[in-house]
C-alpha cells in the first residue's frame, strides 16, 4: 500500500512538473489522451452506424425492386384455361370428347404445348390405379396465338372408348362395385415478355378448374407414360388386362396413397 502511495505521488509529482515547466506540452498531451480515449471511438461508432444505415437503405432498394419486378411479371403473365368439351350428334348423343388450352392473359410465346391423359380405377375398398392412356386426344390443331385458344385437341373415338370400359366394367360381377375416372394433365412450355422461358402444369383432375400442379407431382404421373403398361384406344379394349392391373398390389398405387 505504501508503495502504491508512492507511486501515485511520484505521478502526480511528474504531472505537476510537466505543468510547471512545459504547460503547453502538458496540453498537448492531454489533448492527444481525449482523442485517442473519446474521439476516435465516437468516431468508429458513427462510421458503423452509417455503415449500418447504408446497408439497411440497400436492403430497402432491393426490396423495392423486387416487388416492382413481382408486380411486373403478374402484369405480364398469362392466365391458362383448361376447357374440355363434348362434342353431340343431333340426337344429344356424345360422339367425341375436346380439350382447349387458352390464354385469357397476357401475350406469351407459346414453344409447345403437351397432353398427358390417365383413367383412374377405384375398387371396391376406395383403392386408386392410374392407367396412362395413349392418344385420347390424339389431334391437335395449334393456333400459335398470343392469347385465346393456344392449341385444341380432340379424338374420333375417345368418348366411345372411355364408355365401352365404364359399361364392361359394371357389367361383371368381380368389379360391379368399381368406379371409372378420367383426367388429364397439360403441359405449357413458353416464354414471357423477357424472353425467359417458363414450365406450367395444369390438371382437369381437381374439382375446382384449372388447377395448377408442382413440377414434382405433375412428373410423378407423368412418368406413368413411360411405363410397359397404358391404355391404347386406338387398339382394342383389353378388360382382363385393365382388372389384372387393378388387382396388382404394386402397379400404380404407392405413389399415390
Amino acid at each position: 500500500m505504501k508503495k502504491l502511495n508512492m507511486y501515485v505521488k511520484k505521478l502526480f509529482s511528474s504531472i505537476v512538473q510537466s505543468w510547471k515547466e512545459k504547460p503547453i506540452e502538458f496540453f498537448r498531451m492531454i489533448l492527444e489522451i481525449v482523442i485517442v480515449f473519446g474521439l476516435v471511438p465516437y468516431l468508429t461508432y458513427k462510421q458503423t452506424d452509417i455503415s449500418i444505415r447504408q446497408l439497411e437503405l440497400q436492403e430497402r432498394q432491393q426490396n423495392i425492386s423486387e416487388q416492382q419486378m413481382a408486380i411486373f411479371q403478374f402484369e405480364h403473365r398469362p392466365r391458362f384455361q383448361i376447357e374440355e368439351y363434348s362434342q353431340k350428334n343431333s340426337s344429344g348423343d356424345c360422339m367425341r370428347d375436346e380439350i382447349y388450352i387458352k390464354n385469357e392473359g397476357y401475350s406469351i410465346d407459346t414453344k409447345e404445348i403437351t397432353v398427358y391423359s390417365f383413367f383412374e380405377i377405384s375398387n371396391e375398398e376406395g383403392i386408386k390405379t392410374i392407367f396412362p392412356v395413349q392418344f385420347y386426344y390424339a389431334t391437335g390443331t395449334v393456333t400459335r396465338n398470343a392469347t385465346g385458344v393456344l392449341e385444341a385437341y380432340t379424338s374420333t373415338n375417345n368418348h366411345a372408348f372411355y364408355t365401352q370400359l365404364r359399361d364392361q366394367l359394371s357389367s361383371i360381377a368381380e368389379t360391379y362395385y368399381w368406379q371409372l375416372d378420367q383426367f388429364h394433365i397439360v403441359k405449357i412450355e413458353w416464354s414471357d415478355i423477357l424472353g425467359e422461358d417458363h414450365v406450367d402444369f395444369f390438371t382437369t383432375q381437381q374439382f375446382q378448374p384449372n388447377q395448377k400442379m408442382s413440377i414434382s407431382e405433375a412428373n410423378k404421373y407423368i412418368a406413368l407414360h413411360n411405363s410397359d403398361f397404358y391404355i391404347d384406344i386406338q387398339k382394342p379394349l383389353d378388360i382382363n388386362a385393365i382388372i389384372e392391373k387393378v388387382k396388382t398390389i404394386d402397379y400404380n398405387k404407392s405413389l399415390f396413397l
